[in-house]
C-alpha cells in the first residue's frame, strides 16, 4: 500500500472504529469483522441478485482484507449496496473513501449525504463531522446533520448538541434537551455532564432537583464524580440523610475530591469536626474538579481568620482578590469583609460595598444584606 494512502488510512481509523461500533450494535454478525463466518460466495450471489445487506456485509469482509484488489471489489459492492439504498453500505463506502481518497473529500461527502438520506443515524453523525473537517472555523459546520442523527436515536451526537449548548444561558435549554434524551438512552456522559451543568454549590445552574436524576443516571455507570452529586443533592434535601454522609466521607478518603468538598460543605459548622473539614477542603483544593476554585476559596478564609500577623494576612488576602477576579464569589464577600474590618488593610467602605456587590451578583447571598 503506497504511503500516502496508509496515512489516509490511519487518519480515518477514527470513522471507520466508530462506524464499526454502530454496526456492532446493531448486526448479530457485523460488517467490519470477517469473524461472522459469512460465505463470501452466497454473499457475492445476494449481493448480484439485489440485496443491499449482502453487498454491505462484503464490502466489510473485502474492505478488512485490506490488499489492493480487495479494497477495489470493496468499493465496487459497497457503492452498489448505496445504489440499492443500504444507508449502511452509503456510510460504509464514505469510510473506505476517506481512508483511500483523502485527496478528493467530495466522494466522502456524497456517500455520508446518501447514507443520512436513506435515514441512516451513524451516516449522518460522520456526514457531521465530515462537514466541520471542509470548514474547520465554522462552529455551526455539520449542525444539521448532527441534529437529524439525533432525531435518528444517535446518542453520541445528541450529547455533542447537548455540550455545545449548555454553557451559554441563551441556548442551555437546547442543550439540556439534547442531554437529557441521550441520559435517558443511557449514554452516560450525557448523564454526567447534566449531573455537572446542575451539580449543588458548584454547577453552572446549581440545582439539587434538577441534577439528581442525571448523577443517578452516571451513578449507576460507576461515574464517581456523579455519585459524589447525588449524594449532595439527597443531603441538600435532607440534612439528616446519613447514609449519603457516610457514602461522601468513604469517597473522600478513596480520593473523590468533589465527595471531599461535599462532605465538608454538609459538615461545616460542627465543632467536632472541624479539622477534618479543614483536612477535607484541603483535598478538594488540591484535586482538580469543579470545586476546587471554591474549595481553595474556603481554605484561604479559614487561614485568614487565624492569621495573627500582616505577614500571614497578606498573601491570603491576595488570593482571595484575584479569587474573585475570576468569578468566585465567596472570595469577593471575604475581601468585602477585609475592607469592611480594616484590620489587614486600611478601613475602605466604598471598596467593601464594590466587592459585596460583585459577591452578590455572583449569588452569595449573605452578602446580599446591607
Amino acid at each position: 500500500m503506497p504511503a500516502r494512502t496508509q496515512r489516509g488510512a490511519a487518519r480515518a481509523l477514527p470513522a471507520l472504529l466508530l462506524l464499526s461500533s454502530c454496526l456492532a450494535a446493531t448486526r448479530a454478525a457485523p460488517p467490519g469483522s470477517t469473524s461472522h463466518g459469512a460465505d463470501v460466495q452466497q454473499l457475492e450471489a445476494g449481493c448480484g441478485g439485489g440485496d443491499p445487506a449482502a453487498c454491505t456485509t462484503l464490502g466489510a469482509i473485502y474492505r478488512d482484507r485490506g490488499d489492493a484488489k480487495a479494497l477495489e471489489r470493496a468499493a465496487e459492492v459497497l457503492t452498489r449496496a448505496c445504489d440499492l439504498k443500504s444507508g449502511e453500505g452509503c456510510a460504509l463506502l464514505g469510510v473506505l473513501n476517506e481512508a483511500y481518497e483523502r485527496h478528493d473529500a467530495r466522494p466522502v461527502l456524497e456517500a455520508y449525504r446518501r447514507s443520512c438520506e436513506l435515514g441512516y443515524a451513524k451516516g449522518c453523525e460522520l456526514y457531521g463531522f465530515a462537514q466541520r473537517r471542509q470548514a474547520p472555523g465554522d462552529r455551526h459546520a455539520g449542525e444539521d446533520s448532527f441534529i437529524r442523527a439525533c432525531g435518528l436515536g444517535d446518542l453520541p451526537s445528541c450529547h455533542g448538541l447537548g455540550r455545545a449548548r449548555i454553557d451559554d444561558p441563551a441556548t442551555r435549554a437546547d442543550g439540556i434537551t439534547y442531554l437529557r434524551k441521550a441520559c435517558r438512552g443511557d449514554f452516560a456522559p450525557s448523564c454526567l455532564a447534566g449531573a455537572e451543568l446542575f451539580a449543588p454549590v458548584v454547577g453552572k445552574a446549581a440545582s439539587s432537583v434538577q441534577a439528581l436524576p442525571f448523577a443517578e443516571g452516571a451513578c449507576a455507570k460507576k461515574e464517581e464524580v456523579a455519585c459524589a452529586i447525588a449524594d449532595a443533592c439527597r443531603i441538600e434535601a435532607d440534612p439528616e440523610a446519613t447514609g449519603a454522609m457516610q457514602r461522601l466521607r468513604a469517597a473522600c478518603d478513596d480520593g473523590i475530591s468533589l465527595a471531599c468538598f461535599y462532605w465538608a460543605n454538609a459538615t461545616e459548622g460542627s465543632a467536632a469536626n472541624s479539622e477534618s473539614v479543614n483536612r477535607a477542603y484541603a483535598l478538594a483544593c488540591q484535586r482538580n474538579s469543579a470545586a476546587q476554585p471554591l474549595a481553595c476559596t474556603r481554605v484561604a478564609v479559614m487561614k485568614l481568620a487565624s492569621a495573627t500577623t500582616a505577614a500571614e494576612a497578606e498573601p491570603l488576602t491576595q488570593f482571595l482578590q484575584t479569587a474573585c477576579e475570576r468569578s468566585v464569589g465567596e472570595a469577593c464577600c471575604a475581601v468585602a469583609e477585609v475592607y469592611a474590618a480594616g484590620r489587614w488593610s486600611a478601613a475602605d467602605a466604598p471598596k467593601a460595598l464594590a466587592m459585596r456587590e460583585r459577591a452578590c451578583s455572583l449569588g452569595v447571598q449573605r452578602c446580599c444584606r446591607p
